[in-house]
């Protein structure tokens, strides 16, 4: 039986919705892989593919990876790229949602302040993933945290620092509500 791919699995707004929905609707049991939705966004017929095999375990073997690559932990870099693109994309629908907002100059500086004082602040790796945000941005290191090139991060409005601040864990190092 053949299950019909339908539109709603996918939400480029909500990447674990999307995950957990795909994994769900193909029978797998667990989210798939963030590799699987940016294959489905590169090759249209992948996702026939998948919904061709859903719910059948030796079918779906050599399309589904087994668990995410993405193993890698917060603080440890490096960050896959398929989560950066995807972590870029959650963040560009957050901002869009509170209309494009900026911080103020001010809370700009001490957010990159922060970041200077931080020892997760560091040059960004040498991968394709990174060549156009730090091409563009005036300062071009990121947070070995999250992976993020800070100069945009610390400009955008519901941002935050990932890390706890070393005096005060209900605070980041930004010196914000810990999130």
């Amino acid at each position: 039986m053949r299950n019909e791919p339908d539109n709603d699995v996918l939400d480029p707004r909500d990447v674990e919705y999307s995950r957990r929905e795909l994994g769900r609707k193909l029978g797998l049991g667990r989210p798939v892989p963030v590799a699987v939705l940016l294959r489905i966004a590169r090759e249209p017929d992948y996702r026939d593919r998948l919904f061709a095999c859903a719910r059948e375990a030796s079918c779906l073997a050599p399309l589904v990876p087994p668990d995410d690559e993405e193993g890698a932990q917060e603080g440890t870099g490096p960050h896959p790229s398929s989560q950066l693109v995807l972590t870029a994309l959650r963040d560009f629908w957050s901002w869009a949602g509170t209309g494009f907002g900026v911080v103020d100059a001010a809370t700009y500086r001490r957010r990159i302040d922060a970041c200077d004082r931080c020892p997760h602040y560091r040059p960004a790796p040498d991968r394709p993933v990174y060549a156009l945000p730090t091409a563009l941005a005036a300062d071009p290191r990121v947070c070995d945290r999250c992976g993020c090139v800070m100069a945009f991060k610390a400009r955008l409005y519901k941002q935050s620092c990932p890390s706890r601040h070393p005096d005060d864990p209900t605070r980041s190092r930004w010196g914000e509500t810990y999130a």
